[in-house]
């Protein structure tokens, strides 16, 4: 009851902290976000504390991602977005909440439009491909491992700029992809025998999207090409950490 007490959110919903509210129900309130990422950018919030989502009742949980829905059909509509970001959080203010945020991913004069890409690209590409939309250069006093994509984009290259692509869990390194081509270290995984390291496994992802086949047996030479990036990247990880 005293985090419930101190959280922002209990306070909005009690009518003791100023928000402005975009709509309400009986166990679920819209309001608009104050730093927010793009204009609409809201916060769907239950009445009732909880820290997250799956604290909720089975009707807090259904109310909540209602009100959420409604509320993006809306924003769809008033900002004519491309989509809508949505994801839960609950840690920095303990209190479950979700975003819906207007998102737009269109530059007519420099993207084609309708322009659909099978190149495998990630989260840290954001980082260089906004950079370089913005005409700024990279910094220089450490490594970026994201790459420019926006040749690939427009249509002046036809391939993804990275070689490999590299998944982490936490600090683990736990796969790699090159090409259509994914490898999958020797890990712990979630189901029987568990308690024991598995793998390693070799996917062929344009034949076997749902990486279901392991095909290290039949490709013995690719699996040690991935063997060899892979102590490769981890003996130089910590190089350009800052």
């Amino acid at each position: 009851m005293e985090k419930a007490k101190k959280c922002v959110f209990c306070e909005i919903v009690a009518g003791r902290a100023k928000a402005y509210k975009v709509y309400e129900d009986e166990l679920s309130m819209c309001i608009l976000d104050i730093a927010p990422f793009t204009e609409g950018h809201c916060l769907v919030i239950p009445k009732r504390h909880a820290q997250f989502w799956h604290d909720l009742t089975e009707k807090e949980i259904e109310c909540l991602f209602k009100t959420a829905r409604m509320v993006a059909k809306k924003m769809l509509k008033q900002y004519n977005s491309d989509f809508i970001c949505m994801y839960a959080r609950g840690r920095r203010i303990p209190h479950t909440h979700i975003f819906p945020v207007p998102t737009a991913s269109r530059w007519p004069s420099q993207i084609p439009k309708a322009r659909v890409l099978d190149q495998p690209a990630m989260n840290i590409d954001l980082f260089s491909t906004s950079l370089a939309a913005a005409g700024i250069q990279l910094p220089k006093d450490r490594v970026i491992d994201g790459k420019d994509m926006l040749p690939l984009l427009s249509g002046k290259d036809k391939s993804s700029p990275h070689e490999f692509i590299y998944f982490y869990k936490g600090k683990q390194l736990q796969a790699m992809r090159s090409g259509n081509w994914k490898y999958q270290l020797k890990h712990y995984v979630y189901y029987s025998p568990m308690g024991k390291k598995q793998g390693p496994w070799l996917f062929d992802l344009a034949k076997d999207p749902n990486e279901s086949y392991n095909v290290i047996g039949l490709y013995p030479e690719l699996a040690r090409k991935f063997e060899k990036q892979t102590a490769a990247w981890q003996k130089n990880f910590d190089r350009g950490l800052k």
